[in-house]
């Protein structure tokens, strides 16, 4: 995990002062909130709203006015979350109900087109019956007939039935026909617009997911991201005993960046880590800010001394990227600690391994990397 930022240990012993009790409040809520703010799936337009909060965040609210201020303007962009997801829930409600009336259309297509197959056997054999009737009744007539005028006449007349019959039938077919098609065009048309609909919704949905999974200041993996990669990888390294490792990064002293060039600089030295290891990474492995000032590079099929190798070039690359901030040097470095997934692992006992080694870079004069080992 990469923490962003140092804890100050008072080691001088003793009761807390007051100033320390407060202190230790405010940065408890400065943690949460910024916890709250990180799984936040904001839209586009007020993703910078959620920066100004974070920079207030970073900002003293040592006075219950500043933090009340702050907790409304994190209430304000939970409000606006839920409304965004409660929008997202109508349209999916929305064409969940259109989709279920498409299909009691298709269902009813078949239904009808069923019972046409069914009326058309019948008068298929009604009109097989008719004809078959009127050639008995020619036929007997022929038979007993005394007259050739009259003869004509009677076959004339159950010709003429006969054409009835095969006309009826024929009109019906083709009404049954046209309705057919008619149905059949209505029924593709309305498959094409729910395909069309499926097709934006899905795209919708990977679009939402992505928010959620993505931190707005840097564009890495977030902590949602980053619990689903890892519980992937601690179950397939206890499947095939593979090696995984995690490094946890923290920036040295960078709230006195903070402190000394504005929050405008943080933001930049944050950019700078996520861009220096993004870009020189495998794209299996996965690098996330998983708090507000907490990264982790997730190294699959890497071993402890390849771990400590590559994380060592990354924490040079850091130091020496020549930071500068309005004409200014400022010299950026980070601490790391390295940990292997282990078969008994779990997400929480493999960070917490990390961050006790990350813990003995810091003692041991930071802008370094340590492998945990059960002594640290």
């Amino acid at each position: 995990i990469v923490h962003v930022g140092d804890t100050n240990n008072d080691e001088s012993g003793g009761s807390p002062t007051n100033s320390q009790v407060n202190n230790n409040s405010t940065d408890y809520l400065k943690n949460v909130l910024t916890e709250m703010l990180d799984n936040l799936a904001l839209s586009q337009d007020i993703q910078k709203q959620r920066q100004a909060v974070y920079k207030d965040l970073d900002s003293a609210i040592d006075e219950d006015h500043q933090r009340k201020v702050v907790v409304d303007d994190v209430s304000e962009l939970i409000n606006r979350n839920i409304e965004t997801i409660q929008k997202e829930k109508e349209e999916l409600q929305v064409f969940i109900r259109k989709t279920t009336g498409q299909l009691e259309e298709i269902e009813e297509y078949v239904r009808k087109s069923r019972q046409d197959r069914i009326d058309t056997v019948s008068e298929s054999s009604m009109l097989k019956d008719s004809v078959e009737a009127n050639v008995d009744i020619i036929q007997s007539t022929v038979g007993d007939a005394e007259e050739i005028n009259q003869l004509k006449s009677d076959v004339q007349d159950h010709l003429k039935e006969i054409r009835k019959s095969v006309e009826e039938y024929q009109t019906a077919e083709t009404e049954r026909e046209n309705m057919s098609k008619q149905g059949y065009a209505h029924i593709i048309g309305e498959l094409a617009r729910t395909q069309k609909e499926t097709l934006m919704l899905k795209e919708q949905l990977h679009e939402s997911k992505q928010k959620m999974l993505r931190d707005p200041l840097t564009g890495l993996p977030n902590r949602m991201a980053f619990d689903e990669r890892i519980a992937l990888e601690i179950n397939r390294c206890k499947r095939n005993n593979e090696n995984i490792c995690i490094a946890m990064w923290d920036i040295d002293h960078f709230k006195k960046v903070n402190d000394t060039y504005g929050h405008d600089a943080g933001d930049r030295v944050l950019k700078l880590l996520a861009k220096i290891i993004q870009t020189r990474v495998r794209t299996v492995d996965m690098f996330s800010r998983i708090g507000g000032e907490e990264f982790v590079l997730l190294m699959p099929d890497t071993s402890l001394d390849n771990a400590l190798s590559l994380n060592d070039q990354l924490r040079d690359s850091l130091a020496n990227s020549g930071f500068h901030y309005d004409g200014a040097p400022c010299p950026i470095t980070a601490s790391v600690g390295i940990a292997r997934i282990e078969e008994y692992d779990n997400s929480e006992s493999v960070m917490r391994k990390a961050d006790e080694a990350l813990y003995k870079s810091k003692r041991e004069g930071r802008n370094r990397c340590t492998i945990y080992t059960p002594e640290v």
